[in-house]
């Protein structure tokens, strides 16, 4: 009997270090993958050729840098581009050749190697 008290003693002391926090979701400490960065122009004026450059940080690893983008006569697919570092840059490249008095919209998110993903970052590029 008194070898069950102890083992109950134990357990409950080692429940309540951890507060079960980190019982189901591994390391509390580590933060989850985020997009740091999205870097392009406020504005273009067509036809446009330019930059995106989308940085993307996770404690464990990059996996890939998802990009879409949607809006001002652009209608792209995704675009997974592969990472490995902790800390990752992708860039695309794009192209706009038609004339629109409108909003491109970036959507990206990050995914690390072990399958989480981040929110997703966006920004806006006015397209004229």
């Amino acid at each position: 009997m008194l070898r069950i008290v102890a083992a109950l003693c134990a357990v409950v002391l080692v429940c309540g270090a951890c507060e079960g926090s980190n019982l189901f979701v591994g390391e509390v400490s580590e933060e989850p993958p985020r997009i740091t960065q999205i870097l392009a122009p406020s504005s273009v004026t067509v036809p446009a050729q330019f930059n995106v450059d989308i940085t993307g940080t996770a404690r464990s690893g990059v996996s890939t840098i998802e990009v879409i983008f949607s809006g001002a006569f652009v209608n792209a697919d995704t675009v997974n581009f592969p990472g490995t570092a902790e800390t990752e840059t992708a860039r695309a490249t794009l192209d706009l050749q038609q004339t629109a008095d409108s909003l491109l919209i970036i959507r990206a998110v990050v995914e690390d190697v072990t399958g989480r993903v981040s929110a997703p970052a966006f920004d806006t590029v006015r397209v004229q």
